[in-house]
């Protein structure tokens, strides 16, 4: 068990101990330098755990197997680029034609935003690098990375899924008490919903990991898909 909570010391202490020191100084994370500097030192207990463990665990094979699994696109045959790529956007759009089918809405989406991003394309391609290192690279170095691999080695790929989901719900509980984290999303999402989808997307991540040759690199693409959709 040193393998799991080597890794949770890193992931879930390491982390919560900045974002903790945000929230109790009251610091809004994107105007406060110090506050923004406690959302990044608590954000690198992620790959710092998925490294580090996995050295401690493997050596250098497992660190070097850890680097190709993030950079090798060779893992990703064809039909899974476009699971990775295309599936949560597809969810998306689907969900909202629903919802107009279904006389939900008339309007599902609200493009004002993403049409005034497309129309400066400096800004486009700083706000997606922006969604790519605030979340999808940093994190899949641990979960995917490393923690999936482990609990599969004691439980079934659901029961990982599974577990992998609650510790991952719960590294994102400080989030919703750190001030002016949310801003941009227009609040902070309901936690009960919140849970649920983490529990259940947690499931394809494992069912890409697992068809993709273990490729970090595909984690990282299918969470930015997410976040970008």
């Amino acid at each position: 068990m040193a393998d799991l909570w080597g890794f949770f010391a890193f992931s879930h202490g390491w982390t919560w101990l900045f974002w903790g020191l945000a929230i109790v100084l009251d610091l809004n994370v994107w105007q406060s330098s110090m506050g923004t500097a406690l959302l990044v030192l608590g954000g690198l207990g992620l790959p710092l755990g998925g490294t580090v463990m996995m050295w401690r665990v493997a050596g250098r094979d497992g660190l070097r197997d850890l680097g190709r699994r993030l950079v090798e696109p060779g893992r990703i045959s064809g039909g899974w680029w476009l699971v990775v790529l295309l599936l949560m956007p597809t969810v998306k759009l689907s969900a909202g034609g629903l919802a107009v089918l279904f006389g939900v809405t008339d309007a599902p989406f609200n493009l004002e935003e993403a049409t005034a991003l497309l129309m400066r394309p400096g800004e486009l391609l700083a706000y997606l690098g922006f969604l790519l290192l605030l979340g999808p690279l940093p994190e899949e170095i641990g979960w995917r990375g490393y923690l999936l691999d482990r609990l599969q080695l004691r439980f079934s790929a659901l029961g990982a899924s599974l577990l992998l989901g609650l510790a991952w719900f719960a590294w994102h509980g400080p989030l919703f008490f750190m001030t002016g984290y949310f801003a941009r999303a227009g609040g902070a999402p309901d936690p009960l919903q919140f849970g649920v989808m983490i529990l259940l997307i947690s499931v394809l991540y494992t069912w890409i990991h697992n068809h993709t040759g273990r490729s970090v690199l595909a984690a990282v693409l299918f969470h930015f898909s997410v976040n970008a959709a």
